[in-house]
C-alpha cells in the first residue's frame, strides 16, 4: 500500500458497507472451518466450562468455602474478597448456579446433589490442550489467572501484573489475539469486509483508515497485508490507549511506510485533527470497554469524513471463562451508561449507532452459533442506496434494496427486498416470493406488484428471490437448494439488513409465496429445510403450482406447435449457469406469452409443459441425460405429493387453480388438499370457476378476481401469521 495523500471532507468510497456486510456473512462458515472454529458451543464450550467451574472450585475452596465438602442443601458459606471484584463475583455465582451446583433461596445459597470432579483443573487443562490444539493459546490465557483466582479476589495478586507484567504473559495474550479461533476467523471475516469496500470503490481513490485500541496487533496485521496486497493508495493510523503497545507497534509495523501511530483515548474527545479525517474507523473488542457506548461511538463518528464508516468487530455472547480473565480487570466494568454487564447483542449495538447518530447500520451473522458469538458491527454516515421499486409499487408504498442472499460457484444470487418507507411500529414477518417461468426462465422480476403491495399494507416485507435456473442445474441441486438457502437467509441473515433500514423483522414467521413452477418450489421447503436442520416456513401459499409428479404434472393441450426434441434443444445452451431469462424480461402473463420465439431456453418450457412423456422430467432431474426417464427416488425428491404421504410434509398449506388451468390440472390441488385433511394439517384449497393457469397478473384487492380467485388465500396467510 502506498501512502495517501487524500484531503478531508467528503469520502471518496462509493460502496455501500451494510450491503458488503451482508454479502460478507456468506463466508463465514468457510472461514470458522479453516481456522477451526466450527462446533465451538457444541464441542468446545462443555470443556470450558469443566475448567472454569475446577477454577472457581479451587479458588473458594482457598477461602474457605470447599464446595465438594458441602451436603446437599446445605448452605454455602460466604467467600472474603476485595470489594472492587463485586461485580465478577456476582458473575462467578451465577456460573455456578448456570452449571447446577448451588442453588439461591431467598439471600442464601444452597449446595446442590450434582458432584464435582476431584479432577484437578490443571490435569483437565493438559487433557483438553491434547484434544484440541487449535485452542491451545485460549487454555493458555485460561491459565495465566484460573490458578491465582483467589489471590486475585482477595487483593493478594494484581491480575493487571499477571497479564502484562512479564515478557510470558504478554506472548500469551499475543498469540491470543492472532490465533485464538475465534478471534482469527472474524479478523478474516473483517479484513474480507473491508476489501470489498476498497475494491467496490474506484481504483484511483485515496482511502484513510484509523484503528482504535489496536493493541498487540491481531487485527492491524492481517488487514496491513491485505492493504499492502491490494496496491492502493492508503493512510493507516494505528492507536491504542497504552503508549507501550504503540511503541511496540512501531517496531513491529516499520516495514509500512504508510502507517503512523498514535496515542489515543476512545473516554476522551480525539484531537481536533483527526476530526473528519478518516474513511473507515476499525475497532476489534475495543469499544466494549468504554464507559460511554454511545460517546464513543459518537467519537468515532467524529473521525469520519461524510459518508465514511466505523466497523466494530465485537463478542456478542456471554463466554464465561472470559470473567475469570478480562473479568479481573477493572476497565471490565467501568462502563457507566447503565449496562450491567460489558458485552451486549449486536441488536443493542443498533441502538447504540442510532443514538449515535449513523444513517444505516448492520452487523454480521450466519447459520450457526458461531456466528452470533463475534459479530462485525457497521455504521455507516451515508443513507443506504436503494433501488427504484419494480413497475406496480408505488415510491409512496416502499423502496426496494437488491442484496445477495446465497453465493454459489461464482454465481450471486440476488433477491429485491421491498421496504416499507413508513417505519412499522412492530416486527415483520416475512413473505419470501417465488417466480414461476418452468424452472428454466424469468427472475425475481416476475412477481404480482399489487400483492407485493398488500403484504406491505399488511405489515409484512415482501422479497422476492432468484434462483439459478434449469437446465445448466438440476431442479434438487439448483432451485430447490437456492429456496430452501433462501428461508435460512432470511432467518439468520436478514435481520442485520432490515435493522440498516430501522425495520425489525419476526424471523419466526416467514411465509413462502410461489406462482407456478414457483409455487412448487415454495412447497418443496416444507421438507427441504428440516433434512437440512433449518426450521421450516411458517406457512406455504402456492399459485397453480405443480404438487404431484407422478401423475405427469403438465396438461398436453397446450396451444402450440409441436415441442422441439429436448436433448435437441438442451445441446444448443451454453453451459453457464444464470438466474434470469430472458434478458430484460420482467413480467409473467397467461398462456406462456413470456416465451420468446426461437428461444431455446423457450423451447425447453413448451418441451416440458406440451410432451405427456414422464421422461421429459429429466429436464429437471439429470439435465444431462434427457433420453433417459427420471428414477423413482429423483422424482419422489421433487414430489409433494409423496412427500405429505410418507410423512415429511408438516406445514400449513393453501393452493389457489384455476378451474380451466392448461398447464396444470387442478385435480393435483384438490387431491393433495385431501391428503392433508387426512393427515390432520392445516390447508386450504380455492378452485377458481373459469379460471386459466397465471389468472391473478395486474389483480388488486377489491376487484372481483381479488375476491373469489386471490383474497382468500391471503386470508389464510394473515390467520396464521397473526397467531
Amino acid at each position: 500500500m502506498h501512502k495517501s495523500p487524500g484531503l478531508p471532507g467528503t469520502s471518496s468510497l462509493n460502496s455501500d458497507p451494510v450491503k458488503i456486510l451482508a454479502d460478507c456473512s456468506l463466508i463465514f462458515s468457510s472461514s470458522a472451518k479453516d481456522n477451526g472454529f466450527t462446533g465451538h458451543w457444541d464441542v468446545i464450550a462443555p470443556k470450558y466450562d469443566k475448567i472454569v467451574l475446577a477454577y472457581i472450585v479451587e479458588a473458594f475452596a482457598y477461602l474457605g468455602s470447599d464446595l465438594r465438602r458441602i451436603q446437599p442443601d446445605g448452605s454455602v458459606p460466604p467467600i472474603d474478597f476485595q470489594p472492587r471484584h463485586s461485580q465478577v463475583m456476582r458473575c462467578l455465582w451465577d456460573i455456578l448456579e448456570r452449571q447446577g451446583v448451588i442453588y439461591r433461596k431467598n439471600s442464601t445459597t444452597f449446595r446442590t446433589s450434582k458432584r464435582i470432579t476431584e479432577v484437578r483443573s490443571s490435569q483437565l487443562m493438559r487433557g483438553y490442550i491434547g484434544w484440541h490444539p487449535k485452542y491451545t493459546v485460549d487454555f493458555a490465557l485460561m491459565a495465566l489467572t484460573g490458578p491465582v483466582l483467589a489471590d486475585c479476589l482477595t487483593g493478594a495478586t494484581d491480575p493487571l501484573k499477571i497479564l502484562f507484567g512479564n515478557p510470558k504473559a504478554q506472548q500469551v495474550l499475543d498469540d491470543f489475539y492472532h490465533e485464538s479461533p475465534m478471534l482469527a476467523t472474524m479478523t478474516d471475516q473483517l479484513v474480507a469486509f473491508i476489501k470489498q469496500t476498497i475494491t467496490q470503490s474506484s481504483s484511483d481513490v485515496d482511502i484513510r483508515i484509523i484503528e482504535i485500541g489496536a493493541g498487540f496487533g491481531g487485527t492491524t496485521t492481517t488487514l496491513a497485508q491485505m492493504l499492502q496486497q491490494s496496491n492502493r493508495r492508503v493512510e493507516y493510523t494505528f492507536t491504542d490507549i497504552a503508549p507501550t503497545l504503540v511503541d511496540k507497534a512501531k517496531k513491529k509495523f516499520s516495514e509500512y511506510s504508510c502507517m503512523d501511530f498514535r496515542t489515543m483515548n476512545l473516554d476522551q474527545d480525539p484531537p481536533a485533527k483527526y476530526h473528519g479525517r478518516y474513511d473507515i474507523v476499525v475497532a476489534t473488542n475495543v469499544v466494549h470497554a468504554t464507559k460511554d457506548l454511545v460517546a464513543s461511538t459518537s467519537r468515532m463518528k467524529s473521525l469520519l469524513k461524510d459518508g465514511g464508516f466505523i466497523c466494530l468487530s465485537e463478542i456478542t455472547k456471554v463466554i464465561d471463562w472470559h470473567n475469570i480473565v478480562f473479568g479481573l480487570l477493572p476497565g471490565w466494568w467501568s462502563f457507566t451508561d447503565g449496562r450491567t454487564y460489558a458485552l451486549q447483542s449486536a441488536e443493542e449495538w443498533m441502538k447504540v449507532f442510532q443514538k449515535a447518530g449513523f444513517e444505516s447500520m448492520g452487523y454480521s451473522t450466519g447459520p450457526s452459533a458461531e456466528a452470533e458469538t463475534q459479530q462485525l458491527l457497521v455504521g455507516s454516515t451515508r443513507t443506504q442506496q436503494k433501488e427504484r421499486p419494480s413497475s406496480g409499487i408505488s415510491q409512496g408504498d416502499s423502496t426496494m434494496s437488491t442484496v445477495v442472499y446465497k453465493f454459489i460457484d461464482d454465481t450471486e444470487i440476488h433477491a429485491d427486498i421491498y421496504f416499507p418507507k413508513e417505519r412499522p411500529t412492530k416486527p415483520m414477518p416475512i413473505a419470501l416470493m417465488v417466480h414461476g417461468g418452468g424452472y428454466m426462465t424469468l427472475s425475481r422480476k416476475a412477481i404480482r406488484p399489487l400483492q407485493t403491495r398488500f403484504l406491505l399494507q399488511n405489515g409484512i416485507l415482501p422479497i422476492s428471490l432468484d434462483h439459478r435456473l434449469c437446465p445448466e442445474v438440476n431442479i434438487i441441486d439448483g432451485p430447490m437448494a437456492d429456496i430452501r438457502d433462501a428461508v435460512a437467509w432470511a432467518r439468520f441473515e436478514l435481520p442485520s439488513i432490515a435493522l440498516g433500514h430501522g425495520i425489525d423483522v419476526e424471523t419466526s414467521k416467514v411465509t413462502v409465496i410461489g406462482w407456478s413452477t414457483g409455487g412448487h418450489l415454495a412447497m418443496t421447503t416444507a421438507w427441504t429445510t428440516v433434512e437440512a436442520g433449518i426450521e421450516p416456513p411458517t406457512i406455504i401459499l402456492n399459485f397453480y403450482g405443480p404438487s404431484d409428479f407422478e401423475t405427469l404434472a403438465f396438461h398436453h393441450d397446450q396451444a402450440g406447435d409441436s415441442p422441439p426434441r429436448a436433448e435437441d434443444v438442451r445441446n444448443s445452451l451454453s453451459k453457464a449457469v444464470t438466474t434470469h431469462h430472458p434478458k430484460g424480461q420482467k413480467h409473467d402473463s397467461p398462456h406462456l406469452n413470456w416465451l420468446v420465439p426461437s428461444d431455446p431456453r423457450s423451447d425447453l418450457v413448451l418441451s416440458l409443459f406440451q410432451n405427456t412423456s414422464s421422461s421429459n422430467l429429466s429436464l429437471l432431474l439429470s439435465p444431462d441425460q434427457t433420453n433417459q426417464p427420471p428414477t423413482q427416488p429423483s422424482l419422489n425428491a421433487i414430489n409433494p405429493l409423496h412427500q405429505l404421504r410418507h410423512n415429511n410434509y408438516h406445514t400449513p398449506t393453501f393452493i389457489i387453480h384455476g378451474s380451466e388451468d392448461e398447464i396444470v390440472p387442478p385435480t393435483q390441488s384438490i387431491v393433495f388438499q385431501q391428503a392433508m385433511m387426512e393427515k390432520g394439517l392445516e390447508s386450504g384449497v380455492l378452485i377458481v370457476e373459469g379460471a386459466k393457469h397465471i389468472h391473478d397478473v395486474g389483480v388488486g384487492e377489491g376487484s372481483e378476481m381479488w375476491v373469489k380467485g386471490v383474497g382468500p388465500g391471503y386470508d389464510f396467510l394473515l390467520e396464521h401469521l397473526n397467531k
